[in-house]
Formats: C-alpha cells, sequence, structure tokens
C-alpha cells in the first residue's frame, strides 16, 4: 500500500522517516510515537478528523499499550487480537514490541486502509534499519464485522491456548453488541484475556444475562489515567480471564503507574 502499493511507479525515499537518532531494535513508548507519527504522516491515506470524526475512533496510546503487556505478557508464537482497531495502533504496538501474532478487526474502510498502509510503510522502515524478520512479529488487518469474522476466530489461532490476549476499545459500542461478543468469547480456552474499557455486562443488569461466560471468566479491574489516552480522560481497564476451576484464585497483578486505591474496611 505504502511505498509503491498502490501504483508501481509510486515511490517514497526512506530518509523522509528517518529519526535523527539510530534506530534501536526496541524501541520505547516515545521513540514508537515518534516513528509511528512519522510514517503516519507520509500516507496517501489520511486519517479521518472534523465533522466525520465518529468513522474514527480515538486510539489508545502507547503507555497503555506498554501496560497492557505487562498485566497479560504476549510473546513469540501469542497472540493478539483487536476488535474495533480503528488505525491500526495497538496492533502494530504489539506486533512490533512483543514479536507475537497481532490481529485486527475493523468496520471502517478508510480506518482499516491506513492500519495497512501503517504495516507496510513500518516494515520498510525495519528493513532500512537492519532488522531481521525475528526482530518483530506479524500484524494482520481485516475489514468487516467483528461479529461475523469472529465466529472462526478460535479455530484459526492455532497457537498455546493459554496466550490469547482480546482487546476491546468498547466505550462506545452499545451493550446490546457486548453481550454478543460476550457469547463469541465463552468458548476462549482456559487462560485467554479480554481486555476492555467498560464491562461486558451493562450496569444495573445481573451477569445472569450470560451465566456461561460469567462463571467461567475471572474480573480484575485497573484505574487507568488520562495521558494514557487519545480521548484525554481517567478510566478503568476490565480484564475478563478464563479461569480454571481447579486452580487457586491468585491476586490480580498490579498496573504499572497507577498506585491502587487503599482497600475499602
Amino acid at each position: 500500500f505504502f511505498f509503491g502499493l498502490f501504483s508501481g511507479s509510486m515511490t517514497v525515499d526512506c530518509a523522509l522517516v528517518s529519526c535523527t537518532a539510530p534506530l534501536k531494535k526496541a524501541w520505547d513508548n516515545a521513540l514508537w510515537e515518534v516513528v509511528l507519527n512519522q510514517v503516519v504522516n507520509q500516507l496517501p491515506t489520511k486519517r479521518t478528523h472534523g465533522k466525520h470524526r465518529s468513522h474514527c475512533a480515538k486510539e489508545i496510546l502507547p503507555a497503555f499499550v506498554t501496560n497492557l503487556l505487562t498485566l497479560c505478557p504476549l510473546s513469540p508464537g501469542d497472540v493478539f487480537w483487536d476488535c474495533g482497531s480503528g488505525i491500526g495502533n495497538a496492533v502494530l504496538q504489539v506486533a512490533v514490541q512483543s514479536k507475537c501474532s497481532a490481529w485486527g478487526v475493523e468496520l471502517q474502510e478508510a480506518n482499516h486502509e491506513i492500519a495497512c498502509q501503517t504495516w507496510d510503510a513500518l516494515r520498510e522502515r525495519m528493513d532500512f534499519d537492519m532488522w531481521e524478520p525475528g526482530d518483530y512479529g506479524e500484524a494482520h488487518f481485516h475489514q468487516g464485522d467483528m461479529t461475523q469474522i469472529h465466529e472462526r476466530f478460535i479455530e484459526s489461532l492455532g497457537c498455546d491456548p493459554n496466550k490469547i490476549l482480546i482487546f476491546m476499545n468498547n466505550y462506545l459500542f452499545p451493550n446490546a453488541l457486548d453481550l454478543q461478543m460476550t457469547e463469541l468469547f465463552a468458548n476462549l480456552p482456559v487462560g485467554a484475556h479480554i481486555a476492555c474499557m467498560k464491562p461486558l455486562f451493562p450496569i444495573g443488569r445481573s451477569s445472569r444475562c450470560n451465566s456461561g461466560f460469567a462463571s467461567a471468566f475471572r474480573l480484575s479491574t485497573y484505574p487507568y489515567p488520562a495521558t494514557w489516552v487519545e480521548w484525554g480522560f481517567p478510566g478503568t481497564l476490565y480484564i475478563y480471564t478464563r479461569a480454571d476451576p481447579c486452580a487457586p484464585l491468585l491476586p490480580a497483578p498490579a498496573l504499572r503507574g497507577v498506585q491502587s486505591p487503599p482497600a475499602k474496611r
């Protein structure tokens, strides 16, 4: 898509996206943001803004992704899914920093095109800086309705079932869609994680609306600051983990950079 993928005559000088400092094979959040912004600014397809902003949901920022990966670590051979992946920032960061297989599903065609273009441009950039294929993972993007694609996504994972992380920025999802996703996720294997921005069950309604999911998954909550998300106000990350009914219940890990509130007496 980028660097001549749209047209055989289209070429882009790799120097346009070069950093002033040498690129390391381990990008911290600051360097990741610099490289990503430089790459995105050179794309032929531009991110939707202004009156069409509703067609391009705002993104979680690199610090959020880094802390999510602290809570739910991934490594080569593992799988990450972003349901409603937007322009693909989270998918790309996970693929590069965790070296795993990262997948994104997005309904809006323009956002999907930007994600694909950005991944092609990043690979060009990493090749230019002499990264080896094993230095980063793979990113895959699908355009379509996540509920249709996910009817068969579990079968496509083909990895260690304890190494699955699904993320949904479901902050604006209707409650009916959240409930539909719990039905699709109900058969995830033990150890799988589902991270989302609001509870999968509507406030004021009992988890009995999907008792199978509620009984199979353990919920942990983590506050996050406004600086970790593009929309600029704090919130709570909800992580559902498919529990092993035979294993003892362990305390949830701490979220880096956020002090847990004192226990209620």
